[in-house]
């Protein structure tokens, strides 16, 4: 089957899906599913956490912050970013521990400084770790519009330790 077949099928379900749905007072999604065969949970630790890039931005906007200081901070601030953590102010959350768990939980997405993911690891990996929501490396001289662009627009399947994953990857609101 080619390419241009499936995704025609793929248009016509969600054509008809749009159909034979009813109107609610919220936006609601499409989401993704996969269930998966042959594998014994008890053999082997698996786990699924990745992060897959989609064609079209949602229409309710990730929220993403990143930690960055010095240059990349100033061009993050004039991007398309919610919030810019400096270090001075990721110091500052280890005594607040429930700011940073707002934090955790507030944001989608995070992003962070080659040189700043070490201290990322001691303050806030018990927060973000069991969330899957460990910053992403910036790479150096990037540009930080492209980069954020790109990661705006990603859905995050996960599955642990079950034989099933699914992730949003659309709305309503969207053509």
């Amino acid at each position: 089957m080619s390419n241009n077949a499936k995704s025609s099928k793929l248009t016509d379900l969600v054509t008809k899906a749009r159909e034979s749905s009813t109107k609610r007072n919220f936006s609601q999604s499409f989401e993704f599913a996969v269930n998966l065969k042959d594998i014994d949970m008890k053999k082997l630790q698996f786990s699924l956490n990745e992060m897959v890039i989609l064609p079209n931005v949602f229409s309710l906007k990730q929220k993403i912050c990143i930690f960055a200081s010095g240059d990349l901070a100033l061009r993050a601030k004039k991007s398309d970013v919610d919030k810019v953590i400096e270090p001075e102010e990721l110091d500052s959350l280890v005594e607040r521990k429930r700011e940073a768990k707002k934090l955790a939980n507030e944001y989608h997405l995070f992003l962070s400084e080659v040189t700043q993911m070490p201290k990322i690891g001691k303050i806030m990996g018990s927060l973000l770790g069991p969330r899957g929501k460990m910053p992403i490396p910036i790479p150096p001289n990037v540009a930080i519009d492209t980069f954020v662009k790109r990661f705006s627009s990603t859905a995050r399947v996960r599955s642990k330790g079950q034989l099933s994953a699914a992730c949003k990857v659309g709305d309503e609101n969207m053509s």
